[in-house]
């Protein structure tokens, strides 16, 4: 349905096609993963994060491994590695020996390379979401699903 009938003849096409995405993205809300509600002056459309962490969870194999959860066992050095260890992905048991033990997570830092002058500042007993990707034909790696952006210090008069 096109509700716009009598307007400027170059906006119309536009104000109609503009009308039937607003519509499409209402129809979307039962999807558990997108939320569209009418607002004061518009429409809202909102990310529920955490139903898309779970699917991204379920859904990760097929060469690829699930998003963990993981606590970090050291405060933020000045590197882009950190130490976790991961939690049981059915019991939620944080793991304290074996192969999810004491794992190296590599952290991806925006214009930066050092996580002790990075947020989100990370310490000790600190959890993070972490997923194992191919490094190279032989060997994995723990890569933290954060991104983390370099902090400055500055000087406020």
């Amino acid at each position: 349905m096109n509700p716009f009938r009598d307007f400027n003849n170059k906006m119309l096409p536009l104000l109609n096609q503009l009308w039937n995405k607003v519509e499409g993205l209402l129809n979307l809300q039962g999807d558990a993963y997108i939320n569209v509600n009418r607002i004061a002056n518009g429409t809202g459309v909102t990310l529920n994060i955490e139903a898309v962490r779970r699917k991204i969870a379920r859904t990760a194999g097929g060469g690829g491994t699930p998003v963990r959860r993981a606590k970090v066992t050291q405060d933020a050095p000045s590197g882009s590695t950190i130490t976790a260890n991961l939690f049981d992905a059915v019991t939620g048991v944080e793991a304290t020996s074996g192969d999810e033990f004491n794992i190296t997570v590599y952290c991806n830092i925006s214009n930066g390379s050092a996580l002790n002058s990075a947020t989100p500042r990370l310490e000790d007993n600190d959890e993070i979401t972490v997923y194992q990707a191919a490094y190279s034909s032989s060997v994995t790696r723990w890569y933290c699903t954060a991104n983390f952006q370099t902090t400055e210090d500055c000087v406020c008069s």
